[in-house]
């Protein structure tokens, strides 16, 4: 006896589309055949009288990390249209005058903010992957690519309207990375994806 029964009625033949690997220049963590490693590192970012920006944890792949930050509100306001998300759906993708602003500073020099436009080629991407919450709690997903260099990652918050005043806060990118380093293939017999696209 199993704990499923089969259905006595005969199923279509399904029909497959093989997994393929993304090329290597695509700014988005493989989801489909990598299991990240987590680092419930929980931070406060920023805070201020009405609100609080907070780090919830990191997911560590191969060639970058994902963050995954959480806004608390204890005023909001009447306009709710996007007014706790990094990203807005702008042409230009920036916040409005005195909403909230997110960046990450490289022990190199390098920088990237929700304020920058499109990226340039060797220079770090912050890329939204969406969002959801209420009236006063959202949540809000951003991959950073690539991974940052050994020593400190710093990260910034800044929102004018909900008076957090430009906070920063000191990450291990060298812990980062060795977690990025345990990442696990699912299928490591995919063929490799390396190229850049032209």
């Amino acid at each position: 006896m199993t704990f499923f029964t089969e259905e006595s009625h005969e199923a279509d033949e399904p029909e497959f589309e093989e997994l393929r690997a993304r090329p290597a220049d695509l700014a988005a963590p493989p989801t489909e055949w990598v299991l990240p490693v987590t680092l419930p590192w929980q931070r406060v970012l920023g805070e201020g009288p009405h609100a609080r920006v907070v780090l919830e944890r990191l997911q560590c792949w191969p060639d970058g990390v994902g963050l995954d930050l959480l806004v608390f509100l204890r005023r909001s306001p009447r306009d709710r249209r996007g007014h706790a998300s990094i990203f807005h759906h702008h042409p230009d993708r920036r916040p409005p005058a005195g909403g909230l602003r997110f960046g990450v500073l490289y022990a190199d020099g390098r920088r990237v903010t929700n304020l920058d436009g499109a990226r340039s080629d060797g220079q770090p991407a912050l890329v939204s992957r969406g969002g959801h919450g209420g009236q006063f709690h959202f949540r809000h997903e951003v991959y950073l690519t690539p991974l940052p260099p050994e020593g400190a990652v710093t990260l910034f918050v800044a929102w004018p309207d909900q008076d957090i005043p430009e906070t920063a806060v000191e990450l291990d990118a060298t812990a980062i990375r060795a977690a990025a380093a345990q990442a696990q293939e699912i299928w490591p017999d995919l063929p490799p994806t390396r190229e850049s696209t032209p």
